[in-house]
């Protein structure tokens, strides 16, 4: 078993205060957190450090640790400055005074405070969170476990139930987790899919064209990268998984937004608007819907230095298992390596790719194809 062991000055430091606190890895496998120095002598003091590694943590206005452990693994090694504790310990405020119940709690509660924070969101999260850990819970449980009155856990509850992310069974008035909830789970296992079932396509394309192949979806009308393959190229263009890119400036964007119905095209423009990052950028709505239905045509949209001069893109859409197009992959490269030539050259390649990765996540219209 790990044991912590944790002292503090007696005194009381003035509100916001730093003092020095340290911790020393012992025999056994038991650590101990430790204030004022010990009743030793120098010497003695000398040679404990010789043989015992000692890391400084801060301490806040009360004489409490304000770092907190966040596992057992990350005590294999003492890292020996205040810098490499950083990967091993984290801010935390104190824990409410609820959570000595006995029960595990969810986790959550503690971290810095964050203005931009949504209480009531964040007790909602914290209840989905406890069904991680269990597969059915009780309202008395539940207000148990969390601290909180009935009252508040069970309007909670009501209103993840009226969405669908919890059901409450009749018989027993217990919750479990709803549809909701497995149809969320469901979207984040396709995504991860698509980036990881997507990797040897790309990668085979990257190697063979030298260029940089990356895939993207598109979420709340802005294109967001989830995978990307860079080229060979000493001259290439960068990018990285998470970026955010303009929907209606993009190869990208365009070639999914080619296949929405014109409410949803409509509902795109409205919410992010036309923003002009070139001259060749298209800014009208009527540019755009001409620019989707070729796409739609041709089964491939193009970048032409609308987003950043001197950088070209080619798309092409990859469907899912429904049969529809949810993601898109695309080529970049400086507009100097791509003429009409080159572009008439990669269409296929890109297509085939899209095609390929199409199949691997089972779409029933590429299959037939």
């Amino acid at each position: 078993m790990w044991s912590l062991t944790m002292r503090a000055s007696t005194s009381v430091a003035p509100p916001g205060a730093k003092t020095t606190m340290t911790l020393i890895w012992r025999l056994g496998n038991s650590w101990a957190l430790r204030g004022a120095a010990p009743a030793t002598s120098r010497a003695t003091a000398a040679a404990i450090r010789r043989f015992i590694p000692i890391i400084p943590l801060p301490v806040d206005g009360v004489g409490r640790p304000s770092l907190r452990f966040i596992g057992r693994n990350a005590f294999q090694k003492g890292p020996s400055t205040v810098s490499e504790t950083e990967n091993v310990f984290r801010p935390a405020t104190p824990r409410p005074a609820h959570e000595g119940n006995g029960m595990p709690q969810s986790g959550r509660t503690d971290g810095p405070k964050d203005p931009y924070l949504l209480a009531s969101l964040h007790r909602g999260l914290e209840v989905l969170d406890c069904f991680g850990a269990r597969n059915s819970w009780s309202l008395a449980d539940l207000s148990t476990h969390l601290g909180e009155s009935k009252a508040t856990i069970f309007r909670v509850l009501h209103t993840l139930e009226q969405f669908g992310y919890l059901a409450k069974d009749a018989a027993t008035g217990r919750y479990a987790p709803g549809l909701g909830l497995h149809a969320l789970g469901a979207a984040a296992v396709r995504h991860e899919q698509l980036r990881w079932q997507a990797l040897p396509p790309l990668q085979d394309l990257a190697e063979s064209t030298g260029e940089t192949v990356h895939v993207g979806i598109l979420h709340d009308g802005v294109v967001v990268t989830v995978q990307i393959v860079d080229g060979t190229r000493a001259v290439r263009m960068h990018s990285a998984v998470g970026k955010r890119s303009p929907a209606h400036a993009s190869a990208l964007g365009k070639v999914l937004m080619a296949y929405l119905p014109d409410g949803e095209v409509d509902a795109v423009i409205a919410a992010q608007g036309m923003a002009r990052f070139t001259e060749r950028t298209l800014t009208t709505p009527g540019g755009l819907r001409e620019a989707l239905h070729r796409a739609r045509l041709d089964g491939y949209a193009q970048d032409e230095e609308e987003i950043e001069a001197g950088l070209r893109c080619l798309a092409a859409p990859i469907t899912d298992h429904s049969g529809r197009p949810t993601a898109a992959l695309a080529i970049s490269a400086p507009a100097s390596r791509m003429d009409p030539a080159r572009v008439a050259a990669l269409v296929p390649q890109v297509k085939a790719t899209a095609l390929r990765i199409s199949r691997m996540l089972g779409s029933p219209s590429m299959a037939a194809a």
